[in-house]
């Protein structure tokens, strides 16, 4: 809470009563041949509002991917109720990738902002900021006899 309010603002706040955008990686691999990533999720938006589009980043956000997008078939883009599952396949390939980051835009153009810090709340409500995921990449045994050097 933040120490310019009290308990009591909370009763003058209006309702919230629509759902931002909001995005997050469910699975990720990472290839043990050359360190590209895989990853898939879930994406939706409040109001009924289809999923336009999910990007990715393995770069913190400098380039962005556009995820592959399945979405319900008989769900009119103004009238998703039903999470948008996205997946990407192979990003940074023989880099350094340290995270993963996942944003989606919704039909109306609404995007995941970078930082919970800009949409702060009393109540702490949409909490939609970018979905970032630590990359593990797995260390490949040094061959037999061979040390391995850093």
């Amino acid at each position: 809470m933040s120490p310019d309010h009290d308990m009591d603002d909370v009763e003058d706040l209006p309702p919230m009563n629509d759902m931002p955008p909001n995005s997050s990686c469910t699975r990720l691999d990472v290839s043990d041949d050359d360190g590209s990533v895989t990853a898939s999720g879930y994406s939706w938006s409040g109001g009924g509002r289809g999923i336009a589009r999910v990007e990715v980043s393995v770069d913190g956000g400098a380039t962005w991917e556009e995820a592959e997008l399945t979405k319900a078939a008989e769900q009119p883009l103004h009238k998703q109720w039903s999470w948008t599952l996205w997946s990407v396949q192979g990003l940074g390939a023989g880099e350094d990738v340290e995270d993963l980051i996942v944003k989606a835009t919704d039909i109306a153009g609404n995007v995941q902002p970078q930082k919970s810090s800009s949409i702060w709340n009393l109540r702490g409500l949409n909490s939609n900021a970018w979905d970032v995921r630590r990359v593990e990449k797995k260390k490949k045994p040094s061959p037999a006899g061979v040390p391995r050097h850093a």
